[in-house]
């Protein structure tokens, strides 16, 4: 069964540190930012969207759980 737990700040450092660097990296394949500049923008662009992590107003962060595996399997982020 497929649990959706509140994220925790613990989780949501994993999830940030690891976001802002693939988001930099996809910028950096299609073009649009150089290596250079790219994970400044793309920290930027998280810090917009999620300026207080977990407890942005209007923001809900889950981490998604299974009974068949143990630690998380995803996330799940909506506005």
């Amino acid at each position: 069964m497929l649990h959706l737990v509140p994220m925790t700040e613990a989780e949501f450092k994993i999830y940030y540190d690891v976001a802002v660097a693939d988001y930099a990296q996809e910028h950096v394949r299609s073009g649009r930012w150089s290596a250079e500049e790219a994970y400044e923008n793309s920290a930027g662009e998280y810090q917009t969207l999620l300026p207080a992590g977990v407890e942005t107003p209007d923001n809900y962060l889950y981490t998604l759980r299974t009974d068949e595996v143990d630690g998380p399997v995803g996330i799940l982020w909506f506005a």
